[in-house]
């Protein structure tokens, strides 16, 4: 289903965004009873990083991510994706709880049936099975260790993520992580809580070396 339906073109948004917020607020629905405004950033950015592990452009994602400086991956587009979803009563907002509704599954199933969505749901499941699997701390310190993040930290101003030159480091890690558990669609959790799980043991480590220079000196 390529051609876009006048429903789809009245969206200023790209329809990744409605597609991938819907997707992550149905999936966490029953285990989570919802999902936050940041944990839709964070699904979403990981789940973009998936798609960059089965060797697909990062432009092919949709949308793209900014760090603001308060650590956590930021689109636009799915905050506003959030904000159009809950004044046309397809999610609902309970304190910081997001979710889905009647009418939002009923659009969730018709975004599905575009072409351009086939290959999003297996990153974004393994996406929201990952934080499931692992302790919200290594989620959080697990993304804050991707190369771009890590370095758009060294700048004062909010910078665009996943861009060169420090994207070249994500596929370097990727390439060794491709050794260990190839990548297919068939098993994306292994890989995403695989690297979570490193990148968060990295800060830690580093963490501690820093902490016992600071003693010794």
């Amino acid at each position: 289903m390529a051609a876009r339906t006048r429903r789809q073109r009245e969206f200023d948004v790209e329809p990744e965004a409605f597609f991938d917020t819907l997707r992550i607020a149905d999936v966490l629905d029953k285990p989570l009873g919802g999902v936050s405004r940041m944990e839709i950033q964070r699904i979403s950015f990981l789940s973009c990083l998936l798609s960059i592990y089965q060797a697909k452009p990062v432009s092919d994602w949709g949308y793209r991510f900014a760090n603001t400086g308060a650590g956590t991956p930021f689109s636009d587009q799915l905050n506003e994706a959030v904000g159009h979803l809950l004044n046309q009563a397809l999610l609902t907002e309970s304190g910081s709880r997001l979710r889905i509704t009647v009418s939002g599954r009923v659009m969730l199933a018709m975004l599905s049936k575009f072409d351009s969505m086939a290959e999003r749901p297996p990153c974004l499941e393994a996406a929201c099975a990952s934080m499931l699997a692992v302790p919200r701390s290594t989620m959080s310190d697990g993304l804050d260790q991707e190369p771009t993040i890590a370095a758009s930290h060294l700048r004062s101003s909010a910078t665009m993520l996943l861009e060169e030159p420090h994207l070249s480091m994500l596929h370097e890690h990727f390439s060794v992580l491709a050794q260990v558990i190839p990548p297919s669609q068939g098993d994306l959790l292994s890989p995403s809580v695989l690297w979570l799980s490193y990148m968060a043991q990295s800060k830690w480590s580093e963490q501690e070396r820093s902490e016992q220079g600071e003693a010794h000196a």
